[in-house]
């Protein structure tokens, strides 16, 4: 047999093989994912006594060659607050992740901007990823006093309190916030709305009732778009 002979033997075997020798392919579904960027948790608490850990997800529509990771920077709308980090696609997948460390140095109570970006390693073109917001809110703490202990039935009982929240010094006083002053009479389960007041410069508030059987007082504040809500220790007085 001739050699060209045996090639032409040889591809028409190959050629005429059964299609299913070879394993059969999924056809792509043709579905993209929309880019997104997610922050968590939104929002974010500000402490005094540890780190706040915030983590970053970023959909970039699959996988990318990015020099050095994405980026991510988180900047405080008003303030000096910002923080980045590099993020890492650990299964490939073009799902970004990472945390960002923040304290009371580098984080500001408000609302936040975060962008994403990366370098295209094959064209060294900047790539701007998507963008969203997120915010922080700083701890507060409310004590809360009452006196006397013990009043006789219609005696003034005074019942004060301090409102403060968390800053680069610790903790800083917040004035001019109002603070609201739950009732539960002595072996109930249910709380009632016996009063408010405004805290002074000093975040000090004072107010006087006259109640006519014992119980227990609670002081609440709602918090707001820089400070979290916070409520204080429940203070069991008796009337007698």
């Amino acid at each position: 047999m001739k050699r060209g002979t045996g090639l032409a033997l040889m591809l028409a075997a190959v050629i005429a093989a059964p299609l299913t020798a070879v394993p059969a392919q999924a056809a792509p579904s043709g579905e993209r994912r929309a880019p997104s960027i997610r922050v968590t948790p939104n929002p974010a608490l500000i402490r005094a006594d540890r780190a706040t850990w915030v983590a970053v997800t970023v959909d970039f529509e699959g996988p990318r060659n990015f020099y050095d990771g994405v980026l991510v920077e988180m900047k405080a709308n008003n303030g000096a607050g910002y923080g980045y980090q590099n993020l890492t696609d650990p299964e490939n997948d073009g799902v970004w992740t990472g945390r960002v460390k923040f304290d009371t140095l580098n984080a500001t109570p408000g609302k936040w901007r975060v962008e994403s970006s990366a370098i295209d390693a094959d064209t060294g073109e900047e790539v701007r990823g998507p963008e969203t917001a997120f915010a922080f809110k700083a701890v507060t703490r409310l004590s809360a006093a009452v006196k006397p202990k013990k009043v006789r039935k219609g005696g003034p009982l005074k019942v004060g309190g301090r409102l403060q929240g968390v800053s680069v010094v610790g903790y800083e006083d917040l004035a001019k916030r109002q603070v609201k002053i739950y009732y539960r009479p002595q072996g109930k389960k249910k709380w009632s709305l016996a009063g408010k007041a405004k805290t002074n410069s000093l975040g000090r508030f004072t107010k006087t009732f006259r109640p006519k059987k014992s119980g227990s007082i609670l002081l609440v504040w709602s918090g707001n778009s820089l400070y979290a809500p916070s409520k204080s220790k429940s203070i069991a007085f008796r009337v007698g």
